[in-house]
């Protein structure tokens, strides 16, 4: 399993809403499709507060690159961060230096395992976690 996750290391929440691609969106525009592995939804609009992180997107494949997955899903992404404005798209970047939607160092990747199983066997489930950590010090004037 590979996942999407978002990380804010600003000092102040921040507002993220994400434009996924029609096929994704459910029959709401509120939410989307953001699993491959089980009929997940998740929220296009929500808030990530200081020193937290979010869940975009889970897919089954375990080692594909997150910004070619986030080309995959999402259109674009803006995010609000007091009163900036952060625009994201495959194709250009407003108020942050690096592109999420782009190969970047911004992006971490760790692997997860955990446990799970029945009654007589257990199994590890090992998850391709990638963040993109939002830092202050990326944010351009």
């Amino acid at each position: 399993m590979s996942q999407i996750r978002f990380k804010n290391d600003l000092s102040i929440p921040i507002e993220v809403i994400l434009y996924p691609k029609p096929e994704f969106y459910s029959s709401t525009s509120a939410m989307f499709e953001s699993s491959t592995i089980a009929s997940g939804f998740g929220l296009t609009k929500f808030s990530i507060n200081s020193s937290e992180g979010y869940a975009l997107y889970s897919g089954k494949k375990l080692k594909i690159s997150p910004d070619s997955l986030m080309r995959t899903v999402f259109d674009s992404i803006t995010v609000t961060y007091g009163t900036k404005h952060l625009k994201f798209t495959p194709y250009s970047v407003e108020g942050y230096s690096v592109n999420i939607f782009h190969p970047n160092k911004n992006w971490t990747y760790e692997e997860e395992i955990s446990h799970t199983g029945t009654q007589w066997k257990r199994f590890n489930v090992i998850s391709g976690n990638n963040y993109f950590t939002f830092k202050e010090e990326l944010i351009t004037p």
